[in-house]
């Protein structure tokens, strides 16, 4: 669902991009035995579209549609 979200976002001329990697996922961490199962779901699960202070009420109108359009609510 990820894939095909950020697919039709794209073919809207809207940014987005995939959720960084947990820090626990890096080798400074590693060594500490922390259980980030769930960092690492949600990294696979989510993604970051667009948000900024001047954002116009077109511009997440024109988010919301893609995501909802995809969700067929």
């Amino acid at each position: 669902m990820r894939d095909m979200l950020l697919q039709n976002i794209k073919a809207d001329n809207i940014v987005a991009r995939v959720v960084f990697c947990p820090p626990s996922s890096l080798g400074l961490f590693e060594s500490d035995g922390a259980d980030s199962r769930v960092a690492k779901e949600i990294q696979n699960r989510a993604i970051n579209i667009p948000s900024y202070y001047d954002m116009t009420n077109e511009d997440q109108d024109r988010i919301n549609n893609v995501i909802i359009g995809l969700l067929d609510v």
